[in-house]
């Protein structure tokens, strides 16, 4: 039998959903699967539901922060467990504590792994649910995106180019030799960006196209109304909740921020040998850059604001 395709789920309050998240991926129709699970020091009864499941299915293991390190320090936790428990495994993915996967899901993607032995990363069409699992339309498209058949340097081109939606595909399934050389993402806001980005340059990307997993918006009203938050409330809100404690400084420059960990993170561990391959993180940062000039604005933007407010408060 093959090494267990791991789940590393990352866990913070989310009790009421726990559960259908928790049957979902164990109730996958091949078995052979690990789920890590890795609470953030919830405050609810999430640590009660799951080692309800460590003591009946030995495929479930759990483990606990003593404080809340952030969201980063967490998804990483749950990448570094997966690996220290199943130290052979071949598949990896992250998943959230309130989503849901359909039962094929993993069969359906291992068949893809299969067919597409490049692929680095597989992740299927999304279908977007409430608090009560009730399915609704977003006016935000979810990501539409593969690069199957490509070179390397025409992969990182199309992704830094085109990839829209990475917080939804990072939840796919990564070949564990893609993303080896990593320890997880980044320490910033949007860490899954640069962390996607490297992925290009180390195999294909591919969508299935069949919803076979189910994002929860559990503040979504019901109404058919987008649910994305302008791009100033979504850099505060990511501010509030990525880190653990105070923010670092670089914390208020995100896209430049990117650039910089694009850059180091393939100088240092090139995709492929020569010395071209280590200068390839250049020419997708000055991509990267120019694509978002809005979103360099708009940062802009909200840190003067921010410096303003909290100027105005002191006086």
């Amino acid at each position: 039998m093959n090494p267990p395709v791991i789940f590393g789920m990352t866990v913070y309050n989310s009790a009421p959903f726990l559960r259908a998240a928790v049957d979902s991926i164990l109730n996958q129709s091949i078995s052979n699967l690990v789920l890590v699970a890795v609470d953030n020091c919830s405050t609810d009864n999430s640590e009660e539901i799951l080692r309800e499941y460590v003591s009946s299915d030995p495929r479930v293991r759990y483990f606990k922060n003593e404080t809340n390190l952030g969201q980063v320090k967490n998804w990483n936790l749950a990448l570094q467990h997966s690996r220290e428990e199943v130290p052979e495994m071949d598949f990896f993915v992250w998943a959230g504590d309130h989503d849901f996967w359909e039962p094929n899901w993993l069969e359906v993607h291992l068949e893809y792994m299969t067919q597409f032995p490049d692929a680095a990363l597989v992740y299927p069409m999304i279908t977007a649910i409430d608090a009560n699992g009730k399915s609704f339309q977003r006016k935000t498209k979810f990501p539409s995106f593969q690069s199957r058949g490509t070179s390397t340097s025409r992969r990182a081109e199309r992704g830094i180019s085109e990839v829209k939606g990475i917080g939804n595909m990072v939840y796919g399934l990564f070949r564990a030799d893609a993303i080896r050389h990593s320890s997880g993402l980044p320490c910033c806001i949007r860490p899954d960006g640069p962390f996607l980005y490297d992925v290009l340059t180390r195999g294909e990307i591919i969508q299935i196209p069949q919803p076979l997993w189910s994002r929860r918006y559990p503040d979504h009203n019901g109404a058919t109304e987008d649910i994305a938050l302008t791009y100033d409330q979504h850099l505060t809100r990511l501010m509030g909740h990525t880190f653990d404690g105070k923010p670092p400084w670089y914390a208020n420059f995100p896209t430049f921020t990117h650039a910089v960990i694009l850059v180091w993170t393939i100088f240092r561990n090139p995709p492929e040998s020569g010395i071209v391959s280590r200068f390839l993180g250049f020419s997708m940062a000055a991509r990267m850059l120019k694509r978002r000039r809005s979103w360099i604005y708009s940062e802009t933007r909200w840190l003067i604001g921010r410096i303003w407010r909290t100027t105005s408060r002191s006086n």
